[in-house]
Formats: structure tokens, C-alpha cells, sequence
């Protein structure tokens, strides 16, 4: 099963009004127009704002007293500033074998 969380928030970027919205159509296209198969849905849900921390890394939530805590604050600020300009790692090169090549 998949989780797909979508932030009703993002609908205002189409001066969509949350409040008025009544269905929800999901529209699925596959490469292949002459493609076919079954997709099940479980459950829709709709939450009031809540912090789920295995998404709230993409908006900066790095770091946490014990990990990722839904809050951007010094603790995240701490953590880019801990590997601030830290000289680069050396890694070893090898050459490539023509096998390799396409």
C-alpha cells in the first residue's frame, strides 16, 4: 500500500477555496494509452493540520532533540551549521574498463 498526503493547502496556489470543495476526482494516465489494469482505494481521510515528521523533512525539519520534531527552529539551524563548510570527503577514483562503457 501507498500513502498519499496532499495538503489541502496546496490547492490555494489555484485559488481553490477548501471550504467549498464537495468530490474529488483522481484522474490516471498511463505512457500506453491502450494500457489497463485495477487501482484499489483503501481510504480518504481528511485530517486537521497535523504533523506527520516522514514528510516534514522537505520543509527543513532536519533535526529534532531525537529527530525530525514538525518544527523548524535551532535544532535544524544547529544541524546545517555543524557540517558548515567542512572540508570535502577524498574518495578513491578508479578507471573504467571499457566492459563498462555503453
Amino acid at each position: 500500500w501507498y500513502e498519499w498526503g496532499l495538503a489541502l493547502e496546496d490547492f490555494n496556489e489555484h485559488s481553490v477555496n477548501p471550504k467549498k470543495i464537495k468530490r474529488i476526482t483522481l484522474h490516471i494516465t498511463a505512457p500506453d494509452p491502450l494500457a489497463s489494469g485495477d487501482v484499489y482505494f483503501d481510504d480518504f481521510r481528511l485530517y486537521v493540520r497535523r504533523c506527520i515528521p516522514e514528510y516534514s523533512r522537505q520543509f527543513g525539519d532536519i533535526a529534532g532533540e531525537d529527530g525530525p520534531d514538525c518544527l523548524v527552529n535551532n535544532w535544524d539551524i544547529g544541524a546545517v551549521g555543524a557540517d558548515w563548510l567542512t572540508p570535502d570527503v577524498r574518495v578513491q577514483s578508479e578507471a573504467l574498463s571499457d566492459a563498462n562503457l555503453l
